[in-house]
């Protein structure tokens, strides 16, 4: 990784999702793995530090969750059938939005 990002909202999603996967990996690779890739280093590296990725991605998850109501719920799914049900309602939620912001976006400026 790199000191590439100063800060961890501006690690991109596909970013941090590959940090997570090499920790993951990490834990299950032995002793050696762990000690190489739970470290903390100085300066701090937000998108590198195992302390830093996980508490971004926790905060990520928590932001998200409180944005939508509806990511709470697929978050909380227990069954494939229970998240298909509300990843529809989601997309359902995100359209009727969408259709009211650009409703009123045409309302407020005139051709």
């Amino acid at each position: 990784m790199s000191h590439r990002y100063k800060l961890h909202d501006q690690i991109p999603n596909d970013v941090l999702a590959t940090r997570l996967d090499e920790l993951s990996n990490a834990i299950t690779d032995g002793k050696e793995a762990r000690d190489r890739e739970f470290t903390m280093r100085i300066p701090a590296e937000p998108d590198r530090d195992a302390d830093l990725v996980l508490a971004a991605a926790a905060r990520r998850i928590r932001e998200y969750a409180k944005f939508s109501p509806q990511f709470a719920a697929v978050v909380a799914a227990r069954t494939v059938e229970q998240e298909n049900r509300a990843c529809l309602e989601l997309a359902r939620a995100l359209n009727a939005d969408l259709d009211r912001v650009l409703h009123v976006d045409m309302e407020e400026k005139p051709l």
